[in-house]
Protein backbone atom coordinates (compact mmCIF):
# COMPACT_ATOMS: atom_id res chain seq x y z
CA UNK A 1 0.00 0.00 0.00
CA UNK A 2 0.90 3.25 -0.36
CA UNK A 3 2.05 5.18 2.42
CA UNK A 4 1.37 9.18 1.72
CA UNK A 5 4.06 10.91 2.62
CA UNK A 6 3.14 14.95 3.77
CA UNK A 7 7.48 16.46 3.57
CA UNK A 8 7.74 16.81 6.73
CA UNK A 9 4.58 18.78 8.14
CA UNK A 10 3.24 15.70 10.47
CA UNK A 11 6.62 16.31 12.20
CA UNK A 12 5.96 19.86 12.37
CA UNK A 13 2.73 19.48 13.30
CA UNK A 14 4.15 17.18 16.79
CA UNK A 15 6.35 19.70 17.39
CA UNK A 16 3.81 22.75 17.66
CA UNK A 17 2.08 20.16 20.46
CA UNK A 18 4.67 20.65 22.45
CA UNK A 19 4.50 24.81 21.95
CA UNK A 20 1.31 25.42 22.94
CA UNK A 21 1.13 24.93 26.36
CA UNK A 22 1.06 27.84 29.11
CA UNK A 23 4.13 28.39 31.21
CA UNK A 24 3.93 29.32 35.27
CA UNK A 25 6.95 30.79 36.43
CA UNK A 26 9.66 29.15 34.48
CA UNK A 27 7.87 25.79 34.43
CA UNK A 28 7.04 24.30 30.86
CA UNK A 29 5.10 21.29 31.46
CA UNK A 30 5.26 19.92 27.76
CA UNK A 31 9.03 20.92 27.09
CA UNK A 32 9.57 23.58 24.24
CA UNK A 33 12.92 22.17 23.38
CA UNK A 34 11.18 18.76 21.68
CA UNK A 35 8.85 20.92 20.30
CA UNK A 36 11.27 22.62 18.35
CA UNK A 37 13.75 19.62 17.82
CA UNK A 38 10.28 18.54 15.88
CA UNK A 39 10.02 21.69 13.90
CA UNK A 40 13.88 21.60 12.51
CA UNK A 41 13.41 17.99 11.76
CA UNK A 42 10.10 18.76 9.82
CA UNK A 43 11.54 21.32 8.21
CA UNK A 44 14.41 19.79 7.06
CA UNK A 45 13.44 18.43 3.55
CA UNK A 46 11.57 21.87 3.15
CA UNK A 47 14.60 24.27 3.84
CA UNK A 48 16.58 22.50 1.00
CA UNK A 49 13.93 23.90 -1.43
CA UNK A 50 13.44 27.47 -0.27
CA UNK A 51 15.65 30.37 0.98
CA UNK A 52 13.24 31.78 3.26
CA UNK A 53 12.72 28.08 4.86
CA UNK A 54 16.35 27.67 5.28
CA UNK A 55 16.89 30.73 7.43
CA UNK A 56 13.44 29.61 9.54
CA UNK A 57 15.57 26.42 10.14
CA UNK A 58 18.74 27.55 11.48
CA UNK A 59 16.99 29.92 13.74
CA UNK A 60 14.63 27.06 15.15
CA UNK A 61 18.51 25.27 15.62
CA UNK A 62 19.11 28.27 18.12
CA UNK A 63 16.14 27.77 19.52
CA UNK A 64 17.36 24.28 21.04
CA UNK A 65 19.71 26.07 23.05
CA UNK A 66 17.39 28.12 24.41
CA UNK A 67 15.39 25.15 25.31
CA UNK A 68 18.52 23.79 27.14
CA UNK A 69 18.91 27.09 29.05
CA UNK A 70 15.30 26.83 30.26
CA UNK A 71 15.75 23.61 31.34
CA UNK A 72 19.06 24.82 33.58
CA UNK A 73 17.19 27.82 34.70
CA UNK A 74 14.21 25.37 36.22
CA UNK A 75 16.74 23.35 37.69
CA UNK A 76 18.12 26.44 39.38
CA UNK A 77 15.08 27.83 41.10
CA UNK A 78 13.56 24.09 41.99
CA UNK A 79 16.40 22.57 43.37
CA UNK A 80 19.16 24.79 44.27
CA UNK A 81 16.93 28.01 45.44
CA UNK A 82 14.14 25.78 46.49
CA UNK A 83 16.49 23.53 48.51
CA UNK A 84 18.35 27.26 50.17
CA UNK A 85 15.13 29.12 50.49
CA UNK A 86 15.83 29.66 54.40
CA UNK A 87 18.84 31.38 53.72
CA UNK A 88 17.53 33.73 51.07
CA UNK A 89 15.22 36.68 51.48
CA UNK A 90 11.74 35.46 51.16
CA UNK A 91 10.95 37.55 47.91
CA UNK A 92 14.52 36.65 46.70
CA UNK A 93 13.45 33.35 44.63
CA UNK A 94 10.58 35.17 43.03
CA UNK A 95 12.66 38.17 41.64
CA UNK A 96 14.86 35.29 39.81
CA UNK A 97 11.95 33.64 38.38
CA UNK A 98 10.64 36.91 37.38
CA UNK A 99 14.47 37.94 35.39
CA UNK A 100 14.50 34.12 34.12
CA UNK A 101 10.77 34.42 32.97
CA UNK A 102 11.37 38.09 30.95
CA UNK A 103 14.67 36.80 29.50
CA UNK A 104 13.07 33.52 28.29
CA UNK A 105 10.14 35.42 26.29
CA UNK A 106 12.58 38.28 25.12
CA UNK A 107 14.60 35.78 23.59
CA UNK A 108 11.94 33.83 22.03
CA UNK A 109 9.79 36.79 20.67
CA UNK A 110 13.49 37.96 18.84
CA UNK A 111 13.86 34.45 17.70
CA UNK A 112 10.52 33.52 16.53
CA UNK A 113 8.54 36.46 14.62
CA UNK A 114 11.30 36.77 12.16
CA UNK A 115 11.51 32.99 12.52
CA UNK A 116 7.72 32.23 11.50
CA UNK A 117 7.75 34.79 9.09
CA UNK A 118 10.29 33.27 7.31
CA UNK A 119 8.13 29.76 7.58
CA UNK A 120 5.14 30.93 6.06
CA UNK A 121 6.50 32.87 3.21
CA UNK A 122 8.39 30.08 2.30
CA UNK A 123 5.41 27.81 2.23
CA UNK A 124 3.34 30.70 0.58
CA UNK A 125 6.45 30.63 -1.94
CA UNK A 126 6.74 26.50 -2.52
CA UNK A 127 2.83 26.58 -2.60
CA UNK A 128 3.28 27.83 -5.79
CA UNK A 129 5.49 24.86 -7.10
CA UNK A 130 4.66 24.17 -10.83
CA UNK A 131 2.59 27.25 -11.26
CA UNK A 132 -0.41 26.34 -9.54
CA UNK A 133 -2.19 28.08 -6.45
CA UNK A 134 -2.81 25.59 -4.12
CA UNK A 135 -5.32 25.35 -0.81
CA UNK A 136 -2.66 27.22 1.34
CA UNK A 137 -1.92 30.26 -0.98
CA UNK A 138 -5.72 30.59 -2.45
CA UNK A 139 -6.55 34.50 -1.45
CA UNK A 140 -9.85 34.33 0.50
CA UNK A 141 -12.13 37.65 -0.36
CA UNK A 142 -9.91 39.57 1.64
CA UNK A 143 -7.14 38.69 -0.15
CA UNK A 144 -5.56 36.92 2.45
CA UNK A 145 -4.05 33.52 2.02
CA UNK A 146 -4.26 30.59 4.55
CA UNK A 147 -0.51 31.40 4.95
CA UNK A 148 -0.53 35.38 5.54
CA UNK A 149 -3.86 34.56 8.02
CA UNK A 150 -1.58 31.48 10.05
CA UNK A 151 1.65 33.98 10.19
CA UNK A 152 -0.62 36.63 12.12
CA UNK A 153 -2.06 34.12 14.09
CA UNK A 154 1.39 33.28 14.99
CA UNK A 155 2.30 36.53 15.97
CA UNK A 156 -0.92 36.76 18.31
CA UNK A 157 -0.60 33.61 20.27
CA UNK A 158 3.52 34.46 20.32
CA UNK A 159 2.67 37.80 22.06
CA UNK A 160 -0.19 36.59 23.91
CA UNK A 161 2.09 33.71 25.24
CA UNK A 162 4.89 36.13 26.33
CA UNK A 163 3.05 38.67 28.21
CA UNK A 164 0.81 36.03 29.84
CA UNK A 165 3.81 34.39 31.36
CA UNK A 166 5.40 37.25 32.54
CA UNK A 167 2.75 39.55 34.06
CA UNK A 168 1.95 37.47 37.11
CA UNK A 169 5.48 37.35 38.14
CA UNK A 170 5.86 41.28 38.06
CA UNK A 171 3.85 41.39 40.97
CA UNK A 172 6.79 40.82 43.05
CA UNK A 173 7.85 44.67 41.83
CA UNK A 174 5.30 45.84 44.12
CA UNK A 175 6.83 44.60 47.44
CA UNK A 176 8.50 46.88 49.47
CA UNK A 177 10.22 47.08 53.07
CA UNK A 178 9.02 49.39 56.08
CA UNK A 179 10.21 49.04 59.20
CA UNK A 180 11.39 45.39 58.89
CA UNK A 181 7.53 44.40 57.48
CA UNK A 182 6.92 43.38 54.18
CA UNK A 183 4.22 44.79 52.43
CA UNK A 184 3.21 42.45 49.67
CA UNK A 185 0.89 44.77 47.88
CA UNK A 186 -0.23 42.86 44.93
CA UNK A 187 2.01 39.92 45.29
CA UNK A 188 -0.55 38.49 47.51
CA UNK A 189 -2.71 37.86 44.44
CA UNK A 190 0.12 36.24 42.40
CA UNK A 191 -0.95 32.99 42.56
CA UNK A 192 -4.50 34.12 41.23
CA UNK A 193 -3.00 36.07 38.11
CA UNK A 194 -1.20 32.83 37.63
CA UNK A 195 -4.10 30.85 37.21
CA UNK A 196 -6.25 33.52 35.45
CA UNK A 197 -3.20 34.33 32.89
CA UNK A 198 -2.67 30.06 32.52
CA UNK A 199 -6.42 29.72 31.79
CA UNK A 200 -6.12 32.61 29.39
CA UNK A 201 -2.57 31.38 27.93
CA UNK A 202 -4.45 27.82 27.54
CA UNK A 203 -7.08 29.13 25.47
CA UNK A 204 -5.10 30.71 23.19
CA UNK A 205 -2.98 27.81 23.02
CA UNK A 206 -6.11 25.55 22.20
CA UNK A 207 -7.05 28.19 19.25
CA UNK A 208 -3.51 28.42 17.87
CA UNK A 209 -3.51 24.55 17.70
CA UNK A 210 -6.90 24.40 16.21
CA UNK A 211 -5.61 26.82 13.48
CA UNK A 212 -2.83 24.12 12.63
CA UNK A 213 -4.69 21.72 12.52
CA UNK A 214 -6.74 23.13 9.85
CA UNK A 215 -3.85 23.71 8.03
CA UNK A 216 -2.73 20.25 8.43
CA UNK A 217 -5.85 18.99 7.18
CA UNK A 218 -5.82 21.60 3.74
CA UNK A 219 -1.69 20.08 3.80
CA UNK A 220 -2.72 16.56 3.04
CA UNK A 221 -5.56 17.09 0.82
CA UNK A 222 -3.08 18.84 -1.79
CA UNK A 223 -1.38 15.53 -2.64
CA UNK A 224 -0.47 16.45 -6.13
CA UNK A 225 1.72 19.42 -4.79
CA UNK A 226 2.81 16.70 -2.13
CA UNK A 227 4.26 14.79 -4.82
CA UNK A 228 5.75 17.10 -7.12
CA UNK A 229 7.62 18.98 -4.29
CA UNK A 230 8.80 15.38 -3.52
CA UNK A 231 10.15 15.05 -7.32
CA UNK A 232 11.94 18.11 -7.15
CA UNK A 233 13.70 16.97 -3.68
CA UNK A 234 14.42 13.64 -5.77
CA UNK A 235 15.89 15.55 -8.71
CA UNK A 236 17.33 18.43 -7.08
CA UNK A 237 18.68 17.79 -3.41
CA UNK A 238 19.32 13.65 -3.35
CA UNK A 239 21.76 13.62 -6.10
CA UNK A 240 23.96 15.49 -4.23
CA UNK A 241 26.15 12.84 -2.03
CA UNK A 242 28.38 15.44 -0.60
CA UNK A 243 25.83 17.78 0.49
CA UNK A 244 23.32 15.04 2.66
CA UNK A 245 26.66 13.45 3.75
CA UNK A 246 28.56 16.47 5.40
CA UNK A 247 24.83 17.08 7.40
CA UNK A 248 24.37 13.86 8.19
CA UNK A 249 28.34 14.02 9.70
CA UNK A 250 27.45 17.45 11.45
CA UNK A 251 24.23 16.47 13.02
CA UNK A 252 26.00 12.99 14.02
CA UNK A 253 28.99 14.70 16.11
CA UNK A 254 26.67 17.32 17.23
CA UNK A 255 24.49 14.51 19.37
CA UNK A 256 28.40 13.05 20.25
CA UNK A 257 29.34 16.44 21.24
CA UNK A 258 26.73 17.69 23.78
CA UNK A 259 26.62 13.77 25.44
CA UNK A 260 30.18 14.05 25.82
CA UNK A 261 29.43 17.84 27.61
CA UNK A 262 27.23 16.36 29.66
CA UNK A 263 29.15 13.41 30.88
CA UNK A 264 30.66 16.10 33.01
CA UNK A 265 29.28 16.33 36.54
CA UNK A 266 27.37 19.54 37.15
CA UNK A 267 26.15 18.69 40.60
CA UNK A 268 23.88 21.09 42.70
CA UNK A 269 23.29 20.34 45.83
CA UNK A 270 24.14 16.86 45.60
CA UNK A 271 21.91 16.16 42.50
CA UNK A 272 23.37 15.59 39.13
CA UNK A 273 22.04 17.83 36.50
CA UNK A 274 22.08 14.98 33.98
CA UNK A 275 23.53 11.37 35.23
CA UNK A 276 26.52 9.22 32.82
CA UNK A 277 23.70 7.30 31.56
CA UNK A 278 22.01 9.97 30.00
CA UNK A 279 24.61 11.52 28.44
CA UNK A 280 25.61 8.05 27.23
CA UNK A 281 21.85 7.88 25.74
CA UNK A 282 22.68 11.61 23.76
CA UNK A 283 25.37 9.94 22.02
CA UNK A 284 23.81 7.00 20.73
CA UNK A 285 21.21 9.38 19.53
CA UNK A 286 24.24 10.69 17.03
CA UNK A 287 25.35 6.63 16.79
CA UNK A 288 21.94 6.40 15.31
CA UNK A 289 21.84 9.19 13.19
CA UNK A 290 25.39 8.75 11.47
CA UNK A 291 24.09 5.15 10.88
CA UNK A 292 26.54 3.26 8.46
CA UNK A 293 29.09 6.21 8.26
CA UNK A 294 29.81 4.80 12.43
CA UNK A 295 31.35 1.24 11.94
CA UNK A 296 31.43 -0.67 15.21
CA UNK A 297 28.22 1.00 16.33
CA UNK A 298 27.12 -2.74 18.00
CA UNK A 299 29.80 -2.29 20.49
CA UNK A 300 28.77 1.12 21.73
CA UNK A 301 25.28 -0.24 21.78
CA UNK A 302 26.55 -3.02 24.04
CA UNK A 303 28.51 -0.81 26.54
CA UNK A 304 26.07 2.30 26.57
CA UNK A 305 23.20 -0.27 27.30
CA UNK A 306 25.78 -1.74 30.32
CA UNK A 307 25.81 1.66 31.26
CA UNK A 308 22.33 2.40 31.64
CA UNK A 309 21.75 -0.80 33.47
CA UNK A 310 23.73 0.00 36.35
CA UNK A 311 23.33 3.72 36.14
CA UNK A 312 19.32 3.91 35.86
CA UNK A 313 19.25 1.90 39.85
CA UNK A 314 22.05 4.44 41.07
CA UNK A 315 20.14 7.16 39.91
CA UNK A 316 17.02 5.75 41.77
CA UNK A 317 19.01 4.84 45.28
CA UNK A 318 20.76 8.05 45.34
CA UNK A 319 17.27 10.08 45.10
CA UNK A 320 16.05 7.34 47.66
CA UNK A 321 19.16 8.23 49.54
CA UNK A 322 18.62 11.77 49.42
CA UNK A 323 15.13 12.03 50.46
CA UNK A 324 15.79 9.67 53.82
CA UNK A 325 19.34 11.68 54.90
CA UNK A 326 20.86 14.83 54.32
CA UNK A 327 24.52 14.47 52.02
CA UNK A 328 26.51 13.86 55.56
CA UNK A 329 24.75 11.49 57.35
CA UNK A 330 26.55 8.54 56.00
CA UNK A 331 29.87 10.08 58.20
CA UNK A 332 27.49 9.91 61.26
CA UNK A 333 24.89 7.40 60.96
CA UNK A 334 25.20 3.76 60.43
CA UNK A 335 21.72 3.09 58.42
CA UNK A 336 22.71 6.03 56.16
CA UNK A 337 25.85 4.26 55.31
CA UNK A 338 24.60 1.13 54.71
CA UNK A 339 22.13 3.00 52.33
CA UNK A 340 24.95 5.17 50.51
CA UNK A 341 27.22 2.22 50.14
CA UNK A 342 25.37 0.63 47.37
CA UNK A 343 25.21 4.08 45.63
CA UNK A 344 29.34 4.24 45.72
CA UNK A 345 29.29 0.72 44.30
CA UNK A 346 27.21 1.52 41.40
CA UNK A 347 28.74 4.85 40.82
CA UNK A 348 32.14 3.50 40.50
CA UNK A 349 31.02 0.88 37.84
CA UNK A 350 29.18 3.60 35.74
CA UNK A 351 32.38 5.83 35.87
CA UNK A 352 34.52 3.00 34.72
CA UNK A 353 31.53 1.85 31.98
CA UNK A 354 31.60 5.62 30.97
CA UNK A 355 35.22 5.66 30.73
CA UNK A 356 35.07 2.17 28.59
CA UNK A 357 32.14 4.06 26.53
CA UNK A 358 34.06 7.42 25.35
CA UNK A 359 36.87 4.83 24.39
CA UNK A 360 34.89 2.69 21.95
CA UNK A 361 33.41 5.48 20.67
CA UNK A 362 36.96 6.63 19.97
CA UNK A 363 37.83 3.79 18.62
CA UNK A 364 34.68 4.52 15.98
CA UNK A 365 35.75 7.67 14.97
CA UNK A 366 38.92 7.02 14.33
CA UNK A 367 37.95 4.31 11.89
CA UNK A 368 35.53 6.77 10.03
CA UNK A 369 38.64 9.19 9.61
CA UNK A 370 40.60 6.12 8.28
CA UNK A 371 37.63 4.89 5.87
CA UNK A 372 36.66 8.41 4.26
CA UNK A 373 40.30 9.78 4.89
CA UNK A 374 42.39 7.92 2.34
CA UNK A 375 43.83 9.34 -0.29
CA UNK A 376 43.65 8.20 -3.82
CA UNK A 377 47.55 9.05 -5.04
CA UNK A 378 50.24 8.27 -3.13
CA UNK A 379 51.49 11.94 -1.91
CA UNK A 380 47.46 11.89 -0.28
CA UNK A 381 48.21 9.07 1.04
CA UNK A 382 51.18 9.61 2.65
CA UNK A 383 49.23 13.11 4.33
CA UNK A 384 46.41 11.12 5.09
CA UNK A 385 48.79 8.34 7.16
CA UNK A 386 50.37 11.93 8.57
CA UNK A 387 46.87 12.78 9.88
CA UNK A 388 46.15 10.01 11.60
CA UNK A 389 49.09 9.84 13.32
CA UNK A 390 48.21 13.14 15.12
CA UNK A 391 44.88 11.68 15.60
CA UNK A 392 45.77 8.57 17.05
CA UNK A 393 47.99 11.09 19.54
CA UNK A 394 45.41 13.14 20.44
CA UNK A 395 42.92 10.23 20.76
CA UNK A 396 45.31 8.68 23.55
CA UNK A 397 45.17 12.10 25.01
CA UNK A 398 41.34 12.09 25.06
CA UNK A 399 41.46 8.23 26.94
CA UNK A 400 44.22 9.50 29.43
CA UNK A 401 41.88 12.65 30.52
CA UNK A 402 39.12 10.19 30.44
CA UNK A 403 40.75 8.05 32.17
CA UNK A 404 41.61 10.20 35.13
CA UNK A 405 38.08 11.83 35.10
CA UNK A 406 36.73 8.36 35.77
CA UNK A 407 38.99 8.19 38.60
CA UNK A 408 38.15 11.40 39.83
CA UNK A 409 34.11 10.53 39.71
CA UNK A 410 34.86 7.48 41.60
CA UNK A 411 36.75 9.41 43.89
CA UNK A 412 33.88 11.78 44.56
CA UNK A 413 31.01 9.54 45.54
CA UNK A 414 33.48 7.99 48.41
CA UNK A 415 34.51 11.56 49.46
CA UNK A 416 31.81 14.42 48.34
CA UNK A 417 29.85 13.89 52.44
CA UNK A 418 33.01 14.76 53.42
CA UNK A 419 34.22 17.73 50.93
CA UNK A 420 31.25 18.92 49.30
CA UNK A 421 33.48 20.96 46.27
CA UNK A 422 35.08 17.62 45.10
CA UNK A 423 32.85 17.73 42.59
CA UNK A 424 34.74 19.98 40.51
CA UNK A 425 37.79 18.19 39.95
CA UNK A 426 35.98 15.51 38.32
CA UNK A 427 34.02 18.65 36.17
CA UNK A 428 37.20 20.40 35.11
CA UNK A 429 38.93 17.06 34.09
CA UNK A 430 35.48 16.29 32.31
CA UNK A 431 35.79 19.97 30.05
CA UNK A 432 39.68 19.15 29.36
CA UNK A 433 38.30 15.98 27.61
CA UNK A 434 35.46 17.98 25.99
CA UNK A 435 37.61 20.50 24.39
CA UNK A 436 40.13 18.16 23.41
CA UNK A 437 37.25 15.48 21.82
CA UNK A 438 35.41 18.56 20.33
CA UNK A 439 38.92 19.50 18.44
CA UNK A 440 39.29 15.52 17.00
CA UNK A 441 35.33 15.87 15.53
CA UNK A 442 35.73 19.27 13.95
CA UNK A 443 39.33 17.74 12.34
CA UNK A 444 37.46 14.14 11.28
CA UNK A 445 34.38 16.14 10.00
CA UNK A 446 36.81 18.11 7.98
CA UNK A 447 38.51 15.43 6.55
CA UNK A 448 35.50 13.18 5.88
CA UNK A 449 33.17 16.35 4.09
CA UNK A 450 36.74 17.46 2.35
CA UNK A 451 36.51 14.25 0.36
CA UNK A 452 32.94 14.28 -0.56
CA UNK A 453 32.62 18.25 -1.21
CA UNK A 454 29.19 19.07 -1.74
CA UNK A 455 27.90 20.14 -5.28
CA UNK A 456 25.48 23.27 -6.25
CA UNK A 457 24.23 23.95 -2.97
CA UNK A 458 25.26 26.44 -0.31
CA UNK A 459 25.60 24.77 3.02
CA UNK A 460 23.00 26.28 5.75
Amino acid sequence: MHREKTMGFLWIALGICFLWDPIVGVADFLPDIIGWLFVAVGISALADLNDDLAEAQRTFRRMLWVGLARVAAELLIFVFLGNTSDKLNPYERPVWTLLLAFSFAVLELWFLLPAFRSFWRGISSLSECGGARNGLATPNRRGRSLCDRMATVTVVFLLLHAVLTVLPELTVLTVFRREGVYNTALYRYRDLLRGGAAILSGAAGLAFLAFWWYCYRVWRRETAWIDSLRVRYEREVLPNTGLLLRRRVRAGFTFLRVGILLSANLSLLYYEFLPDWGSVLVVLCGCFVLGTLMQGSSMLVGVGLSVAVVGIPRTLLNVRYLRDYVPKASLLDPAAYERYFPVCVLASIEAALTALFVGCVLICVMRMAKRYGAGEDAISRMSAERDMQARRRRANFIMIFTMFSACAKIAEVFLQPRYGWIWLVQFALSMVVFVLFNGLLTDVTESVCGAYPPTGHEES
